[in-house]
């Protein structure tokens, strides 16, 4: 994984900890793992030092049916800590043997046909890969692959 910062996680470890999510059930893959480990913290008693959950839910609806809902197979939850995230994120690159390069600033990007096969960063690193994630904010690694893009929020109806 190559990071042009210092810091694992973007908005979700930087402070932005309450998830803008209208249709839950649109979210899976990596996503859904990471909200339902983010759940699995939070169903432990212990971690809840200035209120309870069941007084956390009172008082903040935020999609989130309560505190019994962060129990289960399919449990999820959409508010954190951004140090919560952080954890989170480090355990899924630890568990996943993922190498993580922090201080990489995209530079170029090479194709074969519309295929991403490797970018280089302005340090000279290479990073090849059969597959490649762009999850960086604005979309770099898409945007200096010529990938095609859309500013804003397209209509519901675009894809379901």
């Amino acid at each position: 994984m190559a990071e042009p910062g210092r810091y694992l996680g973007g908005l979700t470890t930087g402070g932005l900890g309450a998830t803008d999510i209208g249709n839950k059930a649109a979210i899976g893959g990596i996503s859904r793992e990471f909200y339902h480990r983010i759940a699995r913290h939070y169903s432990e008693r212990a971690v809840w030092s200035s209120e309870t959950a069941e007084e956390f839910f009172k008082r903040n609806k935020r999609g989130q049916a309560g505190a019994s809902s962060l129990q289960g197979e399919d449990a999820t939850m959409w508010t954190f800590e951004p140090h919560v995230a952080e954890q989170v994120y480090y355990a899924m690159i630890r568990e996943a043997r993922v190498p993580l390069y922090f201080g990489q600033r995209l530079a170029a990007v090479k194709k074969d046909g519309k295929r991403i096969v490797e970018f280089t960063t302005e340090g000279g690193r290479i990073f090849r890969a059969k597959m490649f994630i762009d999850a960086t904010y604005e979309g770099d690694l898409m945007a200096k692959a010529g990938v095609s893009f859309h500013v804003g929020r397209e209509a519901n109806a675009t894809y379901d």
